[in-house]
């Protein structure tokens, strides 16, 4: 009886099957696509937390950036008060390297955007950084090509620039950069070494690529 029951429902499931192909098919459609869905979810997901942990472990998981503007758009500060804020200043970055006993080390940054040309080719809106010693030992990067800057050259104030990969490329195209005079504002640098490439970040920046 048990077997005959069996027997018969499953050719029952099979007619059923057989004659109403579209709702099979719709069906058979809509569970596809729901599993697909979450499937793409999860791994968008995955993929947004690992860039995310990648953009910040770049930056240092034990280091502290004082700046004078939020770095997240959700803060509670209004921006006329922020705007009345002071900057941090060179004699802000002396008194931490005077005072501190547990800083391992600091590093003074202004970043303002430019235009770069070397010969014809011109680069906008490129991120310049000028940086004092230890910047290296702070914000995590790889040279790809020539070699960062020396205590010396930091120290002077000499001419000379480590570029990111992209702005490499568009600047050199497949030419060397090494020893090569690009025009920063009107004054010329020296480039001494390239990024290693980056490529995005999960936190919307390009990492160094496009830096200089």
């Amino acid at each position: 009886m048990f077997f005959r029951l069996l027997k018969e429902g499953f050719i029952f499931a099979f007619n059923s099957v057989i004659v109403n192909k579209l709702r099979t098919f719709l069906s058979l459609f809509g569970i596809t696509i729901g599993i697909f869905s979450i499937i793409s979810v999860f791994t968008v997901l995955d993929w947004m937390q690992k860039s995310i942990h990648d953009s910040i472990s770049s930056l240092g998981d034990n280091v502290i950036y004082a700046s004078k503007w939020p770095w997240g758009l959700n803060t509670n500060l209004n921006w006329w008060d922020i705007i009345k804020y002071p900057a941090v200043s060179s004699s802000d970055y002396q008194a931490v390297l005077n005072k501190s006993t547990k800083t391992a080390a600091a590093s003074f940054t202004v970043t303002q955007p430019e235009q770069i040309k070397f010969k014809k080719n011109l680069a906008s809106d490129v991120n310049v950084w000028a940086v004092t010693a230890d910047f290296d030992n702070i914000r995590s990067f790889e040279i790809a090509n020539g070699r960062y800057f020396s205590p010396e050259e930091v120290a002077s104030g000499k001419n000379v620039a480590v570029v990111g990969a992209v702005l490499a490329e568009r600047l050199f195209d497949k030419a060397d950069p090494l020893g090569k005079l690009i025009t920063i504002a009107g004054k010329r640098s020296s480039v001494i070494g390239v990024f290693k490439k980056e490529g995005k970040g999960g936190i919307g920046d390009n990492g160094m690529d496009e830096e200089k």
